[in-house]
């Protein structure tokens, strides 16, 4: 099997990828260069892990693609899940699911919901345990999900959907309090911003 790994931690699934003797290529170009990567090769199976970029139909019409995302789908649909799930109050969660023509829109494969305490986790020590519960999820799974032996199911609700857009007001406040508690931050944007929400409108 040829797979393509588009992510920005190779690191956290390698050992559970060459358990198998497929043939692998690691990217964290652009979705410009996957697409020629695509056209030179016949790729089984493109799997996406914190890559930050759309893949195109012409691509997930064609190949079975996977995307890990460290939200409890359907809420958290976007660029950041684990700030929406804070700022949103949504369940925190991480999910591996097939990637369609819509944004982290595709059936669920398998997910899990992960907790932590606004007190305890700052955004940043929050963001890395969901990003290394998901490698774990995906390498405990991964041989199953290789060969398809798993059901995927359709997503259920609407949950909640951002984009990048929606960021940048509240941009120069995550910058800011990254590393403070997650309470302190939600403080801070409650006060400057009350009712604040991650939804794109």
């Amino acid at each position: 099997m040829k797979i393509l790994i588009a992510t920005e931690f190779p690191l956290l699934i390698v050992k559970s990828l060459i358990t198998h003797e497929d043939s692998l290529i690691f990217t964290n170009d652009s979705g410009t260069a996957i697409s020629k990567l695509v056209k030179q090769h016949k790729f089984d199976m493109i799997i996406v892990f914190g890559f930050g970029k759309i893949l195109p139909e012409c691509i997930t019409n064609n190949i079975r693609c996977i995307n890990l995302h460290n939200g409890f789908l359907p809420f958290g649909r976007g660029p950041n899940p684990n700030l929406s799930s804070w700022i949103n109050g949504e369940p925190h969660g991480i999910t591996i699911h097939e990637i369609d023509e819509g944004i982290d829109a595709g059936p669920i494969i398998i997910q899990q919901q992960i907790h932590m305490d606004s007190s305890g986790y700052s955004l940043q020590t929050s963001f890395d345990y969901s990003i290394r519960c998901l490698a774990d999820l995906f390498n405990n799974n991964w041989a199953n999900i290789r060969n398809g032996n798993y059901t995927a199911k359709q997503q259920c609700g609407s949950g909640s959907f951002h984009t990048f857009h929606e960021l940048n007001v509240i941009m120069h406040l995550i910058e800011t309090f990254m590393d403070n508690p997650i309470n302190e931050l939600l403080s801070h944007i409650n006060k400057e911003f009350p009712g604040f929400r991650l939804e794109h409108k």
